[in-house]
Parts: C-alpha cells; sequence; structure tokens
C-alpha cells in the first residue's frame, strides 16, 4: 500500500513537471499611449501620451493570457484636485496559436471599473471588447497596436472607443 502511494505521488509530481513545462511563463509588462472618444451626448476625447495605461499579462495557455490594467491620473490646480482612475482585466486570445512570442492578431475582452472624484465623483463599470496587432522587434520587446469598443453600464449607459498603441517587455 505504501509503495503504490510513494508511485502515485511520484507520477503526479513527474506529470506536474512536465505540465508545467509546456506553460508558457513570459510575462508581458507594457504601457499604451491611448485615444479614447466618447460616443453620443456625452461625447469626449481623451489623448494620454506617452502612457495611457500599464498592464501585465499573465500566460495561462500559448493562445490565452489574463491581463490586468490600470490607469491613474491625478490633476491639481487652483485650490482644486481632480482624479480619475480605471481599472480592467482583460483575456487576451491570440488568433495564431504561437503569436504571443511573435507577430499576430488578438482579440481581448475585458470588463472594468472607471471613475473620478474633486467637486464630485462619479464611478462607472463597463465591459468591451477589442482587437489588436502584437509585433515583437527584438527578442524581449515588442509594439502593440490596438482597437476597442466599450458600453458604460452606468451613467446614461454610454460608449467608447479606445485606440491605443504600446510597448511591451516579456520576461524570458
Amino acid at each position: 500500500m505504501k509503495l503504490r502511494i510513494a508511485i502515485s505521488f511520484v507520477a503526479v509530481a513527474l506529470y506536474a513537471e512536465a505540465a508545467r513545462a509546456q506553460t508558457p511563463t513570459a510575462l508581458e509588462f507594457g504601457v499604451d499611449a491611448t485615444a479614447t472618444i466618447g460616443l453620443g451626448d456625452n461625447s469626449f476625447t481623451t489623448i494620454s501620451i506617452p502612457s495611457g495605461s500599464v498592464r501585465v499579462g499573465f500566460p495561462m495557455t500559448e493562445r490565452v493570457s489574463i491581463e490586468p490594467r490600470g490607469s491613474l491620473s491625478i490633476t491639481s490646480g487652483g485650490g482644486n484636485t481632480i482624479t480619475t482612475y480605471g481599472v480592467q482585466v482583460g483575456a487576451l486570445y491570440h488568433l495564431d496559436e504561437a503569436s504571443r512570442m511573435r507577430s499576430g492578431l488578438y482579440v481581448r475582452p475585458a470588463i472594468g471599473v472607471s471613475g473620478y472624484s474633486g467637486s464630485g465623483s462619479q464611478n462607472s463599470v463597463f465591459a468591451g471588447a477589442g482587437i489588436g496587432l502584437k509585433h515583437p522587434f527584438l527578442p524581449q520587446f515588442g509594439s502593440r497596436f490596438e482597437a476597442a469598443f466599450y458600453h458604460n453600464f452606468n451613467n446614461g449607459s454610454s460608449n467608447e472607443i479606445e485606440l491605443s498603441a504600446g510597448l511591451s517587455w516579456f520576461t524570458h
């Protein structure tokens, strides 16, 4: 009985090591310049250069990465301070299995929350999706371009289009 348990533990350990060896391990750190365009009655345009957001991608498989992303802006003047923020979680699905580490298209559904505080405050929950292109230009560096559509569920159910261009650094 003890021999069977020991063999089972060894088999599970070997299987786990083999599975770990096949799972991608390179994280993707990135910054994006963004242009956000509000649609409808509450139209607006926001351009953030050099960095509209920061992100980190955690590979789950060769095709899928989970990617938290965030932004924070604090503006102060004339005795007033306005803070804006955005936090979202997306799931990159690479259309080509090997494109996570080379040029290729991806889609990215996401959900998040954004808002501001200052003379008043407001929060908004949103969801949407984007399509983009990743293009590594050095072994550990790459560029990324994306167009996304988001629907805000609060604040009169508004919509936004976001265009982004970014740089990525891979930990491999």
